[in-house]
């Protein structure tokens, strides 16, 4: 009851003198993109029958359950979506009117009992009463709106330096006054005007097609002139949150089975015995992946399941179906663990150093995790793998009883044929794992193909350092990611992701932490610095991304400000036309 009499007492504030989430600027931008969205034709007649039948189909849509923003918008084929992301394709037509025809306080009224989301049970009702009666009181709904976006900026990949910076334009945009925002690894603290800073938790995953989505949003919200309603940003938050996948969970499990085959020769060096090897191994994972996404217990095992079962089947097909040199087998496991390599973690910790807490603490994540995916993956292997080298090292006991460690010199395929052909079909199942659309796949696989392709042409001249190889090919796909960002709005980040997927920073550490459990039992090889050459490698990426992001930021800001749209008259709102909206947001 105490909260009803609140609400009310706001709204009747709110009628009193309008708030900047619900003035009169504000309301005829957002009534010009809802006429121009929906004008068709040029009879304005037709606009406002199409608008309230697009009304009557998304109540329907709703009565039947179904999610709001889908019907008649997807193109579907064998779980795969062919369709752009409704932002761009009807989005604005259902929820902005909507939106403008029943108000701003309805919908604050209406998601009050609403959670932020993303995994955090902190509902919009409880932040707008930490403001209730102070003189902040206005800017409550801007506060749930930033905090809103810094979850799901997080929950969809963005780094944490970067969303610092793109929550802090958008702050600066919506005239709150002295923000503090800070990332960190699970958490994010927000604070404006000196008050108690808000604490939320944050989950961590990729999806590059929400992230497009989300950072399009934040994007434009950081450099419009003029800003739509705060709880029109909202529904459309909720919009991306609850959209559907891409791709189906078949269609998700044939490019995993393909991704592991096909890293066997691409990102390993392997030979084609090795791709059937993969393709044999990569079924427990998918199977130990979906049992543990339907038990919590189990999914909080899943860093040590996944390699331990992998473990298991490993020397039965090592022993009994393909027996080989034992430098195939480190392909083999490599490839089937490539996507829990910490590739990403280690270069944003490396890019994230100015922060001590957060990229340490990524640095030294991903050293547990490479611990933790040779321990499962030994523990495994006792079960079906004692003695299993032997036939090739003459020896028996705990010596010839552990995952092979040494990886063959060099594949049997030349590079050109591995890097020009075969980095198509692993390319396009990487972006396929990461739900990046077919429609949009285009610019991410054209970085991603050209920077591997500078990086084995300057391997095999030899005339560079390693660590230069590394610096020069992150530079120039930052820098084609930066191009493509430029061009369509999308974060590099999608573009960048298979690029250090392939590289596969992480497989040096797992070989290094390997090489320690064989020293244990006096198989004395290489003596490696696993720490040191961790760093390095994760450094020397970070520092070509770093050098790529120092030269484009200038020219990200100014087209950031010219995509937001500038007044093309006097008497004319501060926003692109319906389709150039649609298309950007």
């Amino acid at each position: 009851q105490q909260q009803q009499q609140q609400q009310q007492q706001q709204q009747q504030r709110q009628k009193a003198r309008p708030t900047p989430s619900t003035s009169a600027a504000s309301s005829a931008v957002i009534a010009a993109i809802a006429t121009r969205t929906l004008m068709n034709s040029d009879d304005a007649a037709s606009s406002s029958s199409s608008s309230s039948d697009s009304s009557s189909e998304l109540e329907e849509g709703r009565a039947k359950g179904e999610p709001s923003g889908t019907k008649a918008r997807t193109l579907r084929f064998c779980g795969v979506d062919f369709g752009r992301h409704p932002i761009t394709s009807g989005l604005i037509q259902d929820k902005l009117c909507p939106a403008v025809t029943r108000g701003d306080n309805f919908l604050v009224a209406d998601r009050s009992n609403r959670a932020l989301a993303f995994g955090c049970e902190v509902t919009e009702g409880q932040i707008r009463l930490i403001y209730n009666g102070s003189v902040h009181e206005e800017q409550s709904e801007a506060v749930v709106l930033v905090l809103r976006l810094c979850l799901a900026l997080s929950a969809f990949g963005h780094n944490c330096t970067d969303a610092e910076q793109i929550i802090q334009d958008i702050c600066s945009n919506m005239k709150l006054p002295s923000v503090v925002v800070t990332f960190e690894l699970r958490r994010c603290l927000f604070s404006i005007a000196g008050l108690p800073p808000h604490i939320l938790n944050l989950s961590r995953g990729i999806h590059a097609d929400k992230l497009a989505a989300v950072t399009k949003l934040a994007t434009f919200l950081s450099s419009a002139q003029v800003l739509p309603s705060t709880s029109v940003c909202s529904t459309l938050i909720d919009q991306i949150l609850e959209e559907p996948d891409p791709y189906g969970k078949w269609f998700q499990i044939f490019a995993f089975q393909g991704l592991c085959m096909c890293a066997a020769i691409c990102a390993f060096g392997g030979s084609y015995m090795d791709i059937l090897a993969a393709g044999l191994c990569a079924p427990i994972v998918t199977i130990t992946l979906r049992v543990s996404s339907y038990l919590k217990t189990l999914r909080r095992l899943e860093g040590v399941l996944i390699p331990t079962t992998l473990g298991l089947v490993l020397p039965v097909v090592w022993r009994y179906m393909m027996p080989t040199e034992p430098c195939h087998v480190v392909s083999w496991y490599l490839s089937c663990l490539l996507v829990f390599l910490p590739g990403s973690q280690l270069v944003y910790g490396a890019y994230e150093g100015g922060s001590i807490l957060t990229g340490g603490g990524r640095l030294i994540g991903a050293i547990v995790r490479c611990m933790f995916l040779v321990l499962g993956l030994s523990l495994g292997w006792q079960v079906f793998g004692h003695d299993a080298a032997t036939p090739y090292i003459g020896k028996e006991g705990a010596i010839a009883s552990v995952p092979p460690r040494e990886a063959c010199g060099g594949g049997p395929i030349p590079w050109m044929m591995v890097f020009g052909v075969y980095n198509i079909p692993m390319l396009f199942f990487c972006l396929v794992g990461l739900n990046c659309r077919i429609r949009a796949m285009l610019g991410p696989f054209g970085v991603a193909y050209l920077s591997l392709l500078a990086f084995i042409a300057l391997g095999q001249g030899k005339e560079l350092p390693p660590t230069m190889v590394n610096i020069i090919t992150v530079f120039l796909a930052g820098c084609l990611g930066a191009v493509y960002e430029y061009i369509t709005g999308t974060p590099k980040q999608v573009a960048l992701i298979p690029v250090v997927l392939i590289l596969a920073p992480g497989a040096g550490a797992v070989l290094d932490a390997l090489g320690g459990l064989h020293r244990s039992v006096y198989d004395m090889g290489p003596n490696t610095h696993m720490w040191d050459g961790l760093i390095l490698e994760s450094a020397s990426y970070a520092f070509g991304l770093y050098l790529a992001q120092a030269v484009w930021r200038p020219l990200m800001k100014k087209r950031s400000r010219n995509w937001a749209g500038k007044p093309r008259s006097q008497s004319t709102p501060n926003l692109p036309d319906a389709n150039e909206f649609t298309h950007r947001i």
